[in-house]
């Protein structure tokens, strides 16, 4: 049907809780060209569409796609008037501008230092940082 299309980089969906539907029926795009893409997550919608919300999650993981999920997150952040908050903020900005590998060294040796390597804390921290 697309067969004309060079290039898809973004899919931005928007029908009221029958975005699985959507998703779905672009499967072969989606997996041939791995666009962006743009939906709301609405549990109440899908309870009327009788959509398990695991079977989208596992949708994108099993192709190996991140999902977004913590944008409404940032944004409650962002509206709290705080300076620790702005500085929080512009952390979690910087941390994702760096490599994974340049922080993994770094967390690797400040745990040394403090004693967190190889310990449940440390875990709980990392986990918590990777985000």
């Amino acid at each position: 049907m697309l067969s004309h299309v060079d290039s898809l980089r973004l899919i931005k969906i928007d029908v009221e809780g029958g975005e699985w539907g959507v998703i779905r029926g672009a499967a072969s795009l989606i997996e041939h060209f791995r666009p962006m893409i743009g939906f709301e997550f609405g549990f109440n919608s899908y309870e009327k569409y009788g959509v398990d919300p695991s079977e989208v999650f596992e949708f994108f993981r099993s192709r190996d796609f991140s999902l977004a999920i913590a944008t409404p997150c940032a944004y409650a952040l962002s509206q709290f008037r705080s300076r620790w908050v702005s500085v929080g903020l512009l952390a979690i900005l910087i941390s994702q501008m760096i490599p994974g590998i340049v922080i993994a060294n770094a967390l690797y040796t400040a745990y040394e230092r403090i004693g967190l390597l190889n310990s449940i804390p440390g875990l709980i921290v990392a986990n918590c940082s990777s985000g």
